[in-house]
């Protein structure tokens, strides 16, 4: 009940907090000139990011299949397409739920759930490197724009909240985390409980050594490349879908994919306001476009992906609870 709880004000915290970032992105906005340019949208062009995404959506479960295989021999492209429609739709309700919801989605008798979780946390692993590959592409295409607008609207903001307190806590923190660590190393043939942890940790190991044995790398790799240019294609599709942006390059897509990334450090359920709002800054600051401006290419390209997630999302659940009763009928 206690646990239960706990989540409830954890959601709580996390919703109220996308909220006032909500706030924050729309406050001073002029609505009429919101709705001109809304009035102004090629369609077309929304709809084709939101094939984008699903372009993007259909590799990486594929990818994900791949990495699987290893470890799972019955593991296919519809098992993992469908944990992770699941998951993309848990992590718009609660920040930071998607990857176990999608690992549960795929655990069962042949593969354990700390396994599979391992190949969750090397494939995160990759998307980090892309997240630091787009970024340097970002800045080596947009230097002084990208660096101007990390120093002014990032870093001095940050630096300036940054008290000696949440040094010290931070520093805590991080000594407890590597105390804990060799705990577990020493107690662990002495101790049920921290037995059971270097378990789970060795269960997770095997997930991600699972990637050294996985056959067609080459593909995994353009997967990878194939998911990440087609983020910033979705975001070159929303440039033409407004008249305004129409002029703006891939290069700059690629900049604002890059400042877009930022938004995900924010735990809040589906980078509810947090993306809005750093992409209207750095359209502001950087481009000189109106807020509104921003905001709205913000709102179609945010929107549009959820609206796909929810939708995939609950077809995914519907057929996962069709196979799971057939299953359960044929066991009688």
């Amino acid at each position: 009940m206690a646990k239960k709880a706990l989540k409830i004000l954890e959601y709580i915290l996390l919703f109220g907090l996308g909220v006032v970032l909500v706030w924050i992105a729309l406050r001073g906005i002029d609505w009429n000139v919101f709705v001109d340019n809304l009035h102004t949208v090629r369609w077309s062009y929304v709809a084709l990011s939101a094939l984008a995404c699903l372009g993007a959506l259909i590799l990486r479960a594929e990818r994900w299949k791949d990495m699987l295989l290893p470890l799972d021999s019955s593991a296919t492209f519809t098992k993992a397409w469908d944990a992770n429609n699941l998951g993309n739709l848990s992590y718009l309700v609660l920040a930071g739920s998607g990857d176990f919801v999608r690992t549960a989605g795929v655990t069962n008798k042949q593969v354990t759930y700390d396994k599979v979780f391992g190949t969750v946390l090397m494939e995160r692993a990759w998307d980090s490197i892309m997240v630091v590959v787009v970024t340097i592409l970002a800045i080596v295409f947009k230097q002084d724009a990208i660096i101007g607008f990390l120093k002014d609207s990032v870093l001095k903001p940050a630096a300036g909240r940054l008290s000696l307190e949440l040094w010290l806590i931070f520093g805590a923190a991080l000594v407890a985390v590597v105390v804990f660590c060799v705990l577990i190393y020493k107690l662990r043939d002495r101790s049920k409980f921290f037995g059971k942890i270097a378990g789970w940790i060795r269960g997770v190991w095997d997930g991600i050594k699972a990637f050294l044995v996985m056959d067609r790398k080459g593909r995994f790799a353009i997967y990878t490349v194939a998911i990440w240019f087609l983020y910033v294609a979705m975001c070159q599709c929303v440039f033409w879908a407004m008249p305004g942006l129409g002029h703006l390059t891939f290069a700059d897509a690629l900049f604002i994919s890059a400042i877009g990334n930022f938004a995900t450090i924010i735990p809040v359920p589906g980078g509810l306001g947090a993306f809005h709002y750093i992409v209207a800054l750095a359209m502001s600051e950087i481009y000189g476009f109106g807020w509104e401006v921003g905001i709205l290419f913000a709102t179609l390209t945010h929107e549009s992906r959820t609206i796909l997630l929810v939708i995939l999302g609950a077809v995914s659940a519907a057929a996962m609870g069709i196979r799971r009763g057939k299953r359960s009928a044929e066991s009688k």
